[in-house]
């Protein structure tokens, strides 16, 4: 049917009033077509987000000129046939690319080439209407790929020049090509799971290999068991059929620990015991199964302080972060974020500005809400700022007057003691020291409130409820 599709002249592909061009530039992210010779006749118009160059640039040239294209394409030039559903790394990124040989009358033409790289999350929801009608191989391999798509995170997702920044992807970059399990430590908003992403991408080079993340602090403690190892039939009550655990669907692929301090100390030895032997067996069964997913684990708390109070087990510990790999928090780099601003607007599809004092005042905040909190004022001031430039009044309005009282009011470094600690204490005191409130009252996360607390020295009281 496919081949039936492209029976058509090489005139023909022009003369369709556009429609070729918007089919190209809509459907997919970036499409080319090649005549037989190999020289390009047609690049969609946003085929340039890919290569950062005019698309004209490249008509009438040989496909040689699109580098990343390459290898595929002159595959299909030489033998006729097609590649499908393989992906590849384009200008840094993860990428789903399809070339399609045309034929008229038997004559082999050229070829289209599809590329999709944004739109891979959608994928979700058409294979999940596809329900009962897979067979368990095929459901199988659609775990993987719904495991996969939306998770192409690279190194260059992870934004920032800063001499800080430049070590982390250093460091995970190398990281990436060992098998060995890696510790992801930093506060709540630096983008440990961006990072995570981009090791298995690197990791796993050109196939679809699962990354599955599971969130150690949201599962209970009695589910994660059968969540990681899976479970037999009849295991347990309600265990009417044999699942398999995100161990075993990960296999070939990477399964992220997030917040793998939470994790419940009773199922941590069990976790030793799978990274000592390299295998595990389901709930109620009596098969080793072997393991090959590689383990990332990321952690918002400090773990050596786990250790001292029994809440995290030694061994364990030096198990998970044969590499690891310390985060710095946004106020270590606040020369990057001008050019984060940048990138999540263009991400978020925002039309902001901002002049100089508003961006002075964003430089000298503290960022206990680190990346996430950064995204969260730049959604509010592209909301309420949109056609206009956003000034430094604008932004203390979307921090919020409490927080930029305590800290962008306070020049830096002229001998003030601690304003962050001042406004954390003011804070916990106001709500009583109840957590959830503080974190509320001060816009950012629970975690984020721990973590002030054990950077400051400030010791958690008994709630006062007023």
């Amino acid at each position: 049917m496919l081949n039936t599709m492209l029976e058509m002249t090489e005139s023909e592909f022009f003369t369709r009033g556009g429609l070729l061009d918007k089919l190209m530039g809509t459907v997919f992210d970036a499409s080319i077509l090649v005549n037989a010779d190999g020289i390009l006749l047609h690049i969609a118009n946003n085929t340039d987000m890919l290569q950062n160059h005019p698309e004209d640039q490249y008509i009438g040239k040989h496909v040689l000129s699109l580098n990343p294209y390459a290898d595929l394409v002159m595959d299909t030039l030489k033998t006729h046939k097609g590649h499908w559903g393989v992906t590849e790394m384009v200008q840094g990124r993860q990428c789903l690319i399809n070339t399609f040989p045309v034929f008229n009358d038997g004559n082999f033409l050229g070829l289209l080439s599809f590329i999709l790289y944004s739109s891979l999350a959608s994928l979700n929801k058409v294979i999940a209407q596809l329900g009962d009608a897979l067979s368990a191989e095929d459901n199988e391999r659609v775990y993987a790929t719904i495991a996969r798509a939306g998770n192409d995170l690279t190194f260059d997702d992870y934004i920032g020049t800063s001499a800080q920044i430049i070590r982390v992807i250093e460091q995970c970059s190398r990281a990436a090509k060992t098998h060995l399990p890696i510790l992801i430590a930093g506060e709540s908003g630096t983008g440990k799971e961006i990072l995570a992403s981009a090791i298995h991408s690197v990791g796993v080079e050109h196939t679809w290999k699962p990354f599955i993340k599971i969130n150690c602090s949201a599962i209970p403690k009695e589910l994660m068991e059968s969540e990681l190892f899976g479970y037999e039939k009849g295991a347990f009550t309600g265990a009417s059929s044999l699942k398999k655990g995100k161990f075993e669907l990960a296999a070939g692929g990477s399964v992220l620990l997030d917040e793998i301090g939470d994790m419940d100390v009773a199922l941590q030895s069990k976790l030793l015991r799978v990274l000592e032997e390299k295998e595990f067996e389901r709930v109620g069964g009596t098969k080793m199964l072997p393991m090959t997913a590689r383990i990332i684990s990321s952690t918002n708390s400090d773990l050596r302080q786990k250790i001292d109070i029994g809440a995290f087990r030694s061994d364990l510990y030096y198990r998970l972060n044969a590499i690891e790999i310390k985060v710095p928090p946004l106020r270590d780099h606040i020369e990057d974020i001008p050019a984060l601003i940048q990138h999540l607007a263009s991400q978020d599809k925002l039309d902001i500005s901002l002049d100089d004092e508003a961006m002075k005042v964003l430089m000298n905040y503290s960022w206990p809400g680190n990346v996430r909190e950064l995204r969260n004022i730049i959604n509010r001031l592209g909301l309420f700022c949109t056609g206009s430039i956003a000034t430094a009044a604008d932004v203390r309005l979307h921090i919020g007057d409490i927080l930029l009282s305590g800290l962008n009011s306070i020049p830096k470094n002229i001998g003030q003691d601690n304003p962050e600690r001042d406004l954390l204490v003011e804070a916990l005191t106001s709500t009583g020291y109840n957590i959830p409130a503080t974190a509320e009252k001060l816009g950012v996360c629970r975690a984020t409130i721990y973590n002030m607390m054990n950077r400051h020295g400030v010791k958690k009281q008994k709630k006062v409820y007023k």
